[in-house]
């Protein structure tokens, strides 16, 4: 193997001749929570000394008139390319007396201009707003959402100018993770004061946000990883990203009998904890994922791992905060955001309304909810196939959930001779796999990539688990009604409907109710009806309270409904309970 090395400064190529290549390494490492490898320089390259002046004085030139100036740099193995990166003279260390300056070169690649620019903070708002509408005991609209792929776009066209943006866990129209319904296609992002404060004068006009905070947000809440090939930028679901076959190592010599192994305790947490800025009611709290086995780490200093973002989906206690519960409305920052999950009807967006799967309890947004978020996004990649997710901590607890996949969590170090080009992302074949571990396979931690062709491999081992392939399933057909009472001598109940998709047919559901006074005369109302037209989400209707003597009713003895126009469909009440018997 023959090594070459060039340095580019102002289009001007030079070649140059290290003095220490052979104690320099190259290593394949994954970004941390990423899929895509990074090839990084490890060790530093000497130049100059007594017999290379030459190179002495190209860098120390360098130095003196553009210390701060891109220095490209081109390693070539037997004429084809084997490595690129860059530095400054400033970023040395320099020996006059010796005459050597000594760099360690930075990795250039597809990712090297996205990484310079991905800490940094732009206003979101500048992208067009949208308008969404939740229906809850009401209608409230908001009129300062983005659209999150708008978003995301934005901030990748700002580190990377014409970059372009794929995902299908965003816009298709079923999920690739749950092989159902595709509820992510028409979420938003807004300033959390515009949500606080929907129909303010004054909205908000910035919101600062990075693309390592916003791919930070999005991993926490959908475990989505994305890599870039130089032009696309593919954002999808940890359960999206499979490797082939590479390079087996049970006929190389050098990497027989390396049957050695650990476990990565230090990832193998007993809770996973999940947090948001503010929440209330219990989905959106969630409980942690949790491993009831003695292999994970039990040391109560260190065995939980916990998600922080800065962002709150519990929308109605917002709402409830700043309009129904004033003294609350303090401890709704006005800093963060709100992701909000909508849907598109007769041309209008609206709040999902679902059910949690925590709490059998329905609520705006709660496909955001964290027990809902763990139950559709959260079966792949968990510490062990088996654990507990939407449980109670209290013993008995529910039944232990199987995982569709784990993670890697068997490490094994091993050396093998590479002269082809290896690609980290394939998995690689070893006895250790095949006769110890049933046919597991290695995947890449770490490789350091020697000159003379040798890599010492780090290599994870785990289940394969069970993938997902499961036909989709219907979404299933719920009808919210929350009622409202008016004030006592109004004697009037609101009734809201909200669909958790739209209508597939014209719906009818009758109301009346049984009234009684403090004499306890009853009477009957005349019957009232909720109607949803098809393709729609929303209906209403106010039933008046009968008057059986001419006295106030005190309570409402019973609320009958009928439902026989709604086939197909789960109705669940919510009652305004202060004004029943």
């Amino acid at each position: 193997m023959n090594y070459t090395f060039f340095i580019e400064y102002h289009s001007i190529v030079t070649q140059v001749f290290p003095l220490n290549w052979l104690e320099c390494n190259l290593i394949d490492e994954k970004e941390r929570d990423q899929v895509f490898y990074r090839r990084k320089f490890e060790g530093s390259l000497t130049f100059g000394g007594k017999k290379l002046c030459e190179d002495f004085m190209l860098f120390w030139e360098l130095e003196q008139t553009d210390p701060c100036g891109q220095i490209n740099l081109l390693i070539l193995q037997d004429l084809n390319i084997y490595w690129e990166g860059y530095f400054a003279t400033s970023n040395g260390k320099w020996d006059l007396d010796a005459a050597t300056f000594t760099v360690k070169p930075l990795t250039t690649d597809y990712y090297s201009e996205l990484s310079q620019f991905a800490d940094v903070q732009y206003n979101i708002l500048e992208s067009t707003p949208i308008v969404t509408t939740s229906v809850y005991g009401g209608a409230i609209t908001y009129t300062h959402n983005r659209w999150l792929m708008d978003v995301i776009e934005y901030l990748a066209d700002k580190i990377s100018p014409g970059t372009i943006i794929a995902s299908e866990f965003f816009t298709n129209a079923i999920n690739p993770a749950t092989l159902s319904t595709n509820l992510l296609t028409h979420l938003t992002i807004a300033q959390k004061s515009d949500i606080k404060r929907p129909t303010s004068s004054n909205p908000a006009t910035t919101a600062m946000m990075s693309w390592n905070e916003l791919m930070y947000i999005l991993w926490g809440m959908f475990q989505v990883q994305w890599i870039f090939d130089g032009i696309t930028i593919t954002i999808e679901h940890i359960s999206n990203w499979s490797s082939t076959a590479g390079i087996d190592l049970r006929t190389q010599e050098i990497a027989v009998a390396s049957n050695k192994y650990r476990y990565l305790k230090e990832e193998m947490p007993k809770f996973e904890k999940f947090k948001w800025m503010e929440a209330y009611e219990e989905n959106f709290i969630g409980v942690p994922i949790w491993y009831d086995y003695p292999c994970v780490n039990q040391d109560p200093e260190s065995n939980v791992r916990e998600i922080v973002l800065n962002v709150t989906t519990d929308l109605e206690y917002i709402q409830d905060s700043v309009n129904a519960i004033p003294t609350e409305e303090s401890k709704i920052s006005d800093a963060g955001f709100v992701i909000l999950c909508n849907y598109i009807s007769g041309g209008n967006n609206y709040i999902h309304y679902d059910q949690g799967k925590y709490i059998n309890y329905g609520a705006l947004n709660m496909h955001l909810s964290w027990a809902n978020l763990h139950d559709n996004y959260y079966r792949h990649n968990r510490v062990l196939i088996e654990g507990y997710m939407n449980a109670s901590m209290i013993p008995p607890w529910s039944p232990v959930t199987t995982f569709f996949s784990a993670q890697k969590t068997k490490v094994q170090e091993i050396n093998a001779i590479v002269c082809l080009e290896y690609n980290p992302d394939n998995y690689i074949t070893t006895e250790l796999g095949e006769v110890y571990f049933a046919g597991e396979k290695g995947y890449v931690q770490k490789a350091i990539i020697k000159p003379y062709n040798e890599i010492n491999f780090t290599l994870l081992y785990g289940p394969e688990g069970t993938e997902n392939t499961g036909e989709e399933t219907e979404l299933e057909k719920i009808i919210n009604i929350t009622e409202v009472v008016s004030e006592a001598g109004l004697g009037l109940s609101h009734y809201y409907a909200v669909c958790n998709q739209p209508a597939d047919a014209d719906l009818h559901i009758d109301i009346y109710l049984t009234c009684q006074d403090e004499d306890a005369e009853t009477c009957n109302t005349d019957t009232e009806t909720i109607n949803i037209p098809t393709g729609s989400t929303n209906g209403t209707c106010v039933v008046a309270w009968c008057m059986p003597v001419a006295k106030a009713p005190v309570c409402i003895a019973a609320n009958h409904h009928d439902t026989s126009g709604a086939p197909g469909w789960t109705v669940i009440w919510h009652y305004d309970n202060s004004y029943y018997c």
